[in-house]
């Protein structure tokens, strides 16, 4: 009987030993969960120009699902909203005449909500497994979303102010760098460019040669959902 407790601990401590030192190709799963926040601008009609200096820089937020389809390939899914308004400047004000005869707005205050899916390629391993993960990766992605503007919106005429509504389809843009913190967590720097197919989400069109875009740079947290045996 002796003899077999000393075999019996034996076995548990060569099992218990081979367990920790096997800690990270023991997780289970292949999907992450992240959230983001940082700053953004509309690129629009009436929205200010970075050459000018005169953009208007407000938040967004975005929430992120990604399953693994191999170590460098992921499917993502992300929802968001950002803050968006026009920039008072006394550039605008030869533009005027003209926004006023075709009735588009001088200024707009609103917020635009997105969601959208995507590919993202990874330069080096983002495995689940934390001694095969890259601590530093790279990483791209071109989707396909849909996006919807909530604005209130000065006027001249009858009607001063108006709340509009205007959705697009658009195409994401995304680019990050990002670190591994610990097993189960990353942090990146991310930015991503709404490349929308309307002219018209600031109430204005027809002022530059472009349609109204988005462009976003968030510092994003992520949580590996992978489990231990």
């Amino acid at each position: 009987m002796r003899a077999f407790f000393i075999v019996f601990l034996c076995c548990l401590c060569h099992l218990s030993y081979g367990q920790a030192f096997n800690r990270n190709l023991s997780l289970r799963g292949n999907s992450t969960v992240s959230i983001g926040s940082g700053l953004g601008v509309m690129a629009g009609d009436n929205t200010g120009g970075i050459r000018r200096n005169i953009t208007n820089f407000l938040p967004p937020v975005s929430l992120s699902y990604a399953r693994q389809l191999n170590s460098t390939l992921d499917l993502r899914a992300t929802v968001g909203g950002q803050v968006i308004g026009s920039k008072h400047a006394i550039v605008y004000e030869n533009f005027f005449p003209n926004w006023i005869e075709n009735g588009y707005a001088l200024s707009f205050t609103g917020r635009t909500y997105f969601a959208d899916i995507m590919p993202v390629v990874y330069l080096f391993s983002n495995s689940p497994y934390e001694a095969i993960r890259s601590d530093i990766n790279v990483y791209a992605g071109a989707g396909f979303g849909y996006l919807t503007v909530f604005r209130s919106q000065n006027m001249v005429g009858e009607t001063t102010r108006e709340d509009v509504q205007t959705s697009t389809p658009y195409i994401p843009l995304r680019l990050g760098v990002s670190r591994q913190l610990s097993p189960f967590w990353n942090m990146s720097l991310e930015g991503s460019a709404f490349i929308t197919f309307s002219d018209y989400l600031d109430g204005n069109a027809g002022t530059n040669t472009r349609n109204d875009h988005f462009i976003q740079a968030q510092l994003m947290l992520t949580r590996y959902l992978s489990r231990y045996r």
